[in-house]
């Protein structure tokens, strides 16, 4: 049963996420949005450089953006899927190739 304390705490979320939309919705809150969920080490792969602390904050971020949440993870996966790409192995791969560098 959905009381009316809940509804109005999801109106309050919905407003914070407009907010926190609005804040990192631009360039220089997209590019600072990154830095914090890099130096917070979500991006990691390596379990030791991994703070289970750290990842639910940028998780907590990510969901007080609307980005990351029960009902949008589908949604997240698709669009990282649509995005992926092999920049990261093309500059190793292509380095010397047209300098001679090696």
């Amino acid at each position: 049963m959905i009381t009316i304390e809940m509804q109005d705490a999801a109106k309050q979320e919905q407003e914070d996420r407009k907010v926190f939309r609005r804040v990192f919705g631009t360039e220089d809150g997209k590019n600072i949005l990154t830095w914090i969920l890099n130096e917070c080490g979500y991006y990691s792969q390596d379990p030791k450089d991994i703070d289970p602390l750290l990842i639910s904050f940028c998780n907590r971020l990510l969901g007080k953006t609307g980005i990351l949440h029960p009902s949008n993870l589908y949604e997240d996966v698709t669009v990282r899927i649509e995005n992926s790409n092999d920049r990261d192995l093309e500059l190793i791969i292509n380095v010397g190739k047209e300098g001679g560098n090696s």
